[in-house]
């Protein structure tokens, strides 16, 4: 069956005119799927045409809507077209408009010699059969479509208001530079190279790195989710109404409200809990413990036991492994001082691996602390104080360092990635304890050791173009990375 026989079907249907012959064609018509549905199609589009069709009054208007469903339909109504076009003739011509909207049979004769009147009268005679004899159209159901959901535009779950050394933002497959007041949403990731502080929406909840970190902001059902991939996350968390999620491959920490540092390092996931208290998951196990303030944990895999001890530091200083450490640093607290057991590359050439005790200094400072003992330090493992621009491997920093052998060094690096320039005696008989300490004023930095944290002998002093924020602390080295050494470092003072 043919376009024009369905169409011709449908109308019939529309009109109430069925014969018997005509509904047996539909019900043969229908038994296929694809019949069906062009039947279906044939009879809302006529329908279509009859709605649009009543409201018009205006003849030429009424006019306009049967060419243009004539020009949509194509060969089934170029019969309206025909009849605008041409005028019928006046006696032995007719038009005849035939039930199966087939064109008018019109006979053979000078269409130009009609009078434009006679033409006119056949359109309107058109005209007024469709409106005052057919039916009125009956109310079409609109299908169900599905529509189209628009998703909603992405809301701002934090900013960032500081940084200090070049950030990465990664969007959508996307990696661009991160600037200050940079908007941030969920399943955006930050790449740090240095200090960078972010703070959440409408609330004091605030995110810091210090140096090299890498994390993705998420949200889930309301409750926020901060995944560590890299580095260290320091955290100073407002009062929350859903546990707010410190999570990485080896662990998660849960928190309501709290300040905290959660990082990932070789072997497992290091939190410190400064306030409040954290409940630590182990991904291994699942294994569970609550933190509380005063304490650091680790989770790691499911042989080493999952125990909370009393934090060593106390803020504001903190500890990390800068650079190229293979076994991660540990620091203990002993009377009038610390305690450092860990690896590292050395402090030379183009970058540095070692452990470091640290704390922020803004502008000019003194740094003095006594090397008291040693153990297991390599030819050249060292140990002393240092003031760094930034914990990258690569930065530029000035250090007073002795080891074993009775060195004392001052050495810098003055520009990022620079090489490391060395001063001061390699060999001597002074045995440990030795006091070190490094005086920033302005761009000049001075050197100098003491065995008594009394008398004080220069070893060097450089002027280093080093930012006015820098981080100061204590330092350990052991040039190796096959073992841990271990020093123990008292009197601890800075001076501001």
């Amino acid at each position: 069956m043919n376009a024009e026989q369905i169409e011709y079907l449908a109308e019939r249907h529309a009109r109430g005119e069925l014969e018997p012959e005509d509904i047996a064609l539909i019900a043969e018509l229908c038994r296929t799927e694809e019949g069906a549905r062009q039947f279906v199609e044939a009879l809302a589009d006529y329908r279509e045409f009859r709605a649009a069709l009543a409201p018009q009054t205006n003849a030429s208007e009424f006019l306009k809507v049967v060419v243009a469903r004539s020009e949509k339909r194509g060969v089934s109504g170029v019969f309206v077209k025909r009849v605008t076009d041409a005028a019928p003739p006046p006696a032995k011509r007719s038009v005849r408009l035939t039930a199966r909207r087939k064109p008018a049979r019109v006979q053979r004769g000078n269409f130009f010699a009609v009078p434009a009147a006679i033409a006119a009268m056949a359109v309107l005679g058109v005209l007024v059969y469709f409106w005052k004899f057919a039916p009125d159209p009956v109310p079409v159901a609109q299908p169900n479509l599905p529509t189209e959901s628009v998703p909603a535009a992405p809301t701002r779950i934090a900013r960032v208001v500081a940084l200090k050394e070049p950030a990465t933002l990664k969007r959508n497959g996307r990696e661009t530079p991160v600037a200050a007041n940079s908007e941030l949403f969920p399943g955006d990731t930050v790449v740090s190279s240095g200090p960078l502080q972010c703070k959440y929406t409408d609330e004091q909840t605030f995110l810091n790195t210090h140096g090299p970190a890498e994390f993705t902001l998420e949200t889930a059902n309301g409750a926020k989710r901060i995944v560590v991939v890299n580095g260290t996350v320091m955290a100073d968390v407002a009062a929350q109404q859903q546990p707010m999620v410190f999570a990485s491959r080896f662990g998660e920490a849960r928190v309501l409200g709290t300040e905290l540092d959660f990082g990932v390092q070789r072997g497992g996931s290091k939190l410190n809990v400064h306030s409040g208290r954290v409940k630590l998951t182990r991904s291994a196990d699942s294994a569970t413990l609550d933190v509380n303030a005063g304490f650091t944990a680790t989770a790691g895999d499911a042989s080493t036991p999952l125990n909370a001890h009393p934090l060593a530091l106390k803020l504001p200083w903190r500890s990390v492994d800068v650079g190229d450490v293979k076994l991660p640093g540990t620091v203990a607290a002993i009377e009038n001082g610390y305690s450092i057991a860990t690896s590292g590359a050395d402090i030379w050439e183009k970058a540095d691996g070692f452990h470091f005790i640290y704390q922020p200094l803004s502008g000019d400072g003194e740094m003095i602390v006594c090397v008291s003992e040693m153990k297991n330090v390599a030819e050249f493992g060292l140990g002393g104080v240092m003031m760094r621009e930034s914990l990258s491997a690569d930065s530029i920093h000035a250090s007073v360092l002795v080891g074993t052998q009775a060195k004392a060094k001052f050495r810098r690096r003055r520009t990022t990635g620079g090489d490391t320039i060395s001063t001061g005696p390699s060999q001597g008989n002074i045995p440990l304890p030795r006091w070190v300490k490094l005086v920033r004023k302005g761009g000049q930095f001075s050197a100098s050791i003491s065995t008594d944290g009394q008398k004080w002998t220069e070893i060097d002093s450089e002027n280093i173009k080093m930012s006015r924020d820098v981080f100061v602390g204590v330092v350990l080295t052991h040039d190796s990375n096959a073992s841990r050494c271990s020093a123990t470092f008292t009197d601890v003072i800075l001076k501001r």
